[in-house]
C-alpha cells in the first residue's frame, strides 16, 4: 500500500464519512471505481479492562480509537462491516496526556508513541503483503500523515506532540464470531497452541536476514528491550544487581504491601518461605551465569518479531482459531524473548503443558524453513530470557517503581491496569522460576552458586 497524503487520513472520528470511505476503498481496490459508499453507521467497539471496566474505544492503552463501521453501497458491493483503528496524536482530547514520569519512561525506553504508530502502518504497508500464512484480520486500507518527531525534552516536559495521524481499515472479525481476550487472562492450551503456531510463521519469514531488516528499517523491538532492562539506567542497575544481595530489599519493600484489586496471588506470594528461598538462591547464583545470560542473547539468531505478543493481542473464535492484531512494537529481536514474554503474560504455569507448547512451536519453526536452530539451544535461550525478564521486573520494583509510586499510579485507571498486568506477569514468572528451582538439573544450572576461576 502506498503512503497517503495528509488529506487521505481522517482528522477525527467525524471525518470518517461515506465520501472518505469511498475514496479509501477505491484506492486499494476493495470496491470498484463505479461503486461508492452511501451510508456509514459508526458503533463503538466495547472492550473490558483487567479491572472489569467497559471501554468504548476498543480498550487500547496507547490511545487509538477503534470503531465499528456498518456500510451501504451503490453501484457495487463491498464489506458490510469493518473496523477502523485511527488516531490523531495532536488531538489531546481523544488521546489524553500521560503523566510526566510516564512520558520520561517512554523517552528513555525508546517507547515514544509516534514510533509505535509508524511501526504498525509500516507493517501493513511494507511487510504484511510479503508474509505467507500469518493469520490476522484482512486489511482494506492503511495510511499515515506524518512529520518528524518533536524534540524529546519538549514532549517529556510539556507534552508537545508530533503532528501525526494514522488510520487502518480492517475486517470485522466479530462477523465470524471472533472475540478478544481480556488483559491478563490466561489462555487455554488449545488457544496458546494456535497463537504459537501462527507466530512461528512470522518468525520464520525474517530469520537471520539482516539485509531485509535494514531494507525494512526494522529497529530492535523496544518493549522487549525495556522489559529485559537491557538499556540505559535500567541496564546499569541490572548489571549492579548481578553482584549485589538485592532480594532482601525486594522482599522488605513488597512482601507486606497490599495489591490493588482482587487477584489470586498478589504480594502475599513473597511471604511463602519456598518462594523466598528460590529468590535468594537466584540472587546468589546469578553472578555465576551472568556472562552466559549476556552472551546468549548476543549470539541468538534474530528475526522479525511482533514485539507485544500476548493473548489479548489475539482474537479467537469458538473453535479456538486465532487472529493476531496490534503491530505497534514490531521490530527485530529474538524468538526466546518473544515466547518468554508470551508465557509470562498469557499462560498460567503448568510445566508439562508448557513443555509441550514449546516443542510444538519449535517444530513449527523448523517446518516453516528455519535451519540450524536446535531445540536444546532454543530451550536454553527460553530459560535465560524468562529469568532475565524476572530480574528486570525486580530491578524496576526496587529502583524505579517502589510501593508509594505504585499506589499513585493506581489512581489513574489506565495506568492501574498496566501495573496490575505487570503484577500478574511477575507472579507467573516467579511461579515458573520456583518450578525450575524444584527441578534438579535446572536448579543446578540456574540456582546453584558455582565456583568461578
Amino acid at each position: 500500500m502506498p503512503s497517503a497524503a495528509s488529506n487521505q487520513v481522517p482528522v477525527s472520528r467525524d471525518a470518517i464519512t461515506a465520501e472518505w470511505l469511498t475514496h479509501a476503498l477505491r484506492s486499494t481496490g476493495v470496491i470498484a471505481a463505479e461503486s461508492r459508499v452511501t451510508a456509514c453507521e459508526q458503533q463503538p467497539v466495547v472492550a473490558f479492562t483487567l479491572s472489569g471496566e467497559a471501554r468504548e474505544d476498543g480498550g487500547g492503552l496507547s490511545g487509538p480509537q477503534i470503531v465499528r463501521l456498518k456500510l451501504a453501497y451503490e453501484g457495487g458491493t463491498g464489506p458490510a462491516q469493518m473496523v477502523v483503528k485511527f488516531g490523531n496524536w495532536f488531538d489531546k482530547q481523544h488521546m489524553p496526556a500521560w503523566p510526566l514520569k510516564t512520558r520520561l519512561i517512554q523517552a528513555i525506553g525508546n517507547l515514544r508513541l509516534e514510533d509505535q504508530f509508524r511501526s504498525e502502518i509500516k507493517f501493513f504497508q511494507d511487510i504484511w503483503p510479503h508474509i505467507n500464512g500469518v493469520l490476522l484480520p484482512k486489511v482494506y486500507y492503511a495510511a499515515i500523515a506524518d512529520t518528524p518527531n518533536v524534540k524529546t525534552w519538549s514532549y517529556v516536559l510539556f507534552d508537545k506532540r508530533t503532528r501525526l495521524r494514522f488510520c487502518v481499515l480492517m475486517e470485522d472479525l466479530a462477523m465470524q464470531q471472533f472475540t478478544p481476550v481480556r488483559p491478563g487472562e490466561g489462555l487455554s492450551f488449545n488457544r496458546a497452541k494456535q497463537a504459537l503456531l501462527n507466530i512461528a510463521r512470522l518468525h520464520a519469514c525474517g530469520w537471520n536476514q539482516p539485509e531485509l531488516w535494514e531494507r525494512l528499517q526494522l529497529r530492535p523491538t523496544p518493549w522487549l528491550t525495556f522489559l529485559r532492562a537491557d538499556e540505559g539506567q535500567q541496564r546499569k542497575h541490572r548489571d549492579k544487581f548481578v553482584h549485589t544481595d538485592f532480594i532482601p530489599t525486594f522482599l522488605r519493600l513488597w512482601a507486606q504491601h497490599s495489591r490493588q484489586g482482587d487477584h489470586t496471588h498478589g504480594f502475599t506470594m513473597l511471604r511463602d518461605p519456598k518462594m523466598a528461598a528460590m529468590l535468594s538462591a537466584f540472587n546468589a547464583s546469578f553472578s555465576t551465569w551472568a556472562a552466559d545470560a549476556a552472551k546468549t542473547p548476543r549470539e541468538a539468531a534474530q528475526t522479525i518479531v511482533h514485539g507485544d505478543f500476548h493473548g489479548w493481542n489475539h482474537l479467537f473464535n469458538p473453535d479456538d482459531e486465532c487472529r493476531i492484531v496490534d503491530f505497534q512494537f514490531l521490530g527485530r529481536g529474538r524468538v526466546a524473548d518473544e515466547l518468554a514474554y508470551f508465557f509470562m503474560a498469557s499462560f498460567d504455569p503448568e510445566p508439562a503443558a508448557e513443555a509441550a507448547l514449546l516443542e510444538l512451536y519449535h517444530h513449527a519453526l523448523v517446518a516453516a524453513g528455519v535451519q540450524g536452530y536446535a531445540y536444546e539451544q532454543f530451550l536454553h535461550e527460553y530459560y535465560v530470557s524468562t529469568l532475565t525478564l524476572l530480574l528486570g521486573s525486580i530491578v524496576r520494583a526496587v529502583k524505579f517503581l517502589k510501593p508509594g509510586q505504585y499506589d499513585k499510579l493506581g489512581l489513574d485507571q489506565k495506568q492501574a491496569d498496566l501495573v496490575q498486568v505487570g503484577d500478574l506477569m511477575r507472579d507467573r514468572m516467579m511461579i515458573r522460576a520456583l518450578n525450575w528451582y524444584q527441578t534438579p538439573h535446572l536448579r543446578q544450572r540456574f540456582f546453584s552458586r558455582r565456583e568461578t576461576t
